[in-house]
């Protein structure tokens, strides 16, 4: 009865601290909102930036293909040393 009690009491917590961030719902229907990758959240949020800079004109093609690349390269760099830890453990 104690480890009853006890685990209700955990599971009213963990529901107390999720305070409906997301519908219970959408973990089951929408996997992209229990799997979030920060890496390529930062990526892509710095390279809607550079588009927008672009864009608006405050930088030239030339610049904006450069920045692109560099930003590219810097992904793939973070991707290529997160492959390398993971294949470690396998």
């Amino acid at each position: 009865m104690k480890k009853l009690i006890l685990i209700l009491s955990i599971l009213f917590i963990a529901g107390c601290s999720y305070a409906g961030r997301e519908p219970w719902h959408n973990y089951l229907h929408v996997p992209r909102a229990w799997l979030m990758d920060p890496h390529f959240s930062e990526y892509k949020q710095a390279r809607e930036q550079l588009e927008l800079e672009h864009i608006k004109g405050k930088c030239s093609y030339v610049e904006y293909k450069e920045k692109m690349q560099q930003l590219n390269m810097k992904y793939q760099e973070e991707v290529n040393k997160r492959e390398e830890t993971l294949s470690f453990f396998e």
